[in-house]
Parts: structure tokens; sequence; C-alpha cells
């Protein structure tokens, strides 16, 4: 597979259980889109531009300016967001790899306190 294939959930738990090393670069994806409630499901190095100029397709205001470049970085270092706001109010979930290849998702209702520790220790 080469690098610039897409990380799919099975890949990343087969690397996070056999130890293999992972590309994170390659988790860049808007995986769904709900335009209904206004959510959307992004991997972690999906940059905040490939979002906006998804959200608004020709709108010269997806050139959007970030403190960091990704979603995952923003919400590590629960750095500003487009908005100006922290990244992380406007996080809904994550899903998580865990050491053992397991993935769990998590919110600020279930498993709040490793939520919390996810988004640079500001998600409660």
């Amino acid at each position: 597979m080469s690098a610039s294939t897409p990380l799919s959930a099975l890949e990343l738990r087969e690397a996070a259980r056999n130890g293999w090393p992972v590309d994170t670069a390659r988790l860049n994806r808007i995986l769904a889109i709900d335009a209904q409630r206004g959510l959307l499901e992004v991997q972690a190095a999906t940059a905040w531009h490939t979002i906006a100029a998804e959200l608004r397709p020709g709108d010269a205001r997806a050139n959007v300016r970030t403190t960091m470049p990704t979603v995952g970085e923003s919400v590590a270092r629960n750095a500003a967001g487009p908005d100006g706001a922290p990244a992380v109010t406007h996080v809904a979930s994550l899903t998580l790899v865990m050491p053992d290849g397991d993935l769990k998702r998590v919110s600020r209702n279930r498993e709040p306190e490793l939520f919390a520790l996810v988004v640079g220790g500001q998600g409660l």
C-alpha cells in the first residue's frame, strides 16, 4: 500500500496491535457530513482548509488561517479553531485507538476523564 493511500480503521488497529509504524498524515479524510445536524466526522490529520473547502466550495473564506493546520493538532493542544473559539468546543466525541488496538469512542458524557486527557486536558 502506498503512503498516499488513506489509512483505514482496520489498518490502524493492526498497526497498534503489532507495533508497526503508522504514517498519521494519512488520517486526513472527511468521513461523514450531517448537514441537518451540523456535524462532521473527520480523521485527525484532516486540515481545517479541507473542511472549509468542502463546506463552502468556491468561497474565498475557505482559505482559513488557523494556529494549527489540522483538527487533531488543534484538539490535542486545545488551540483556537478557525472561528477563534477553542477547537475542543466543537468536538462532540472522539474515536481513539487504544494501545491494544481496540477502538474506543469517548465524549464529555462517555468516558469524560479520557476525553479530557485527549483534548489537551481541557475537555470537561
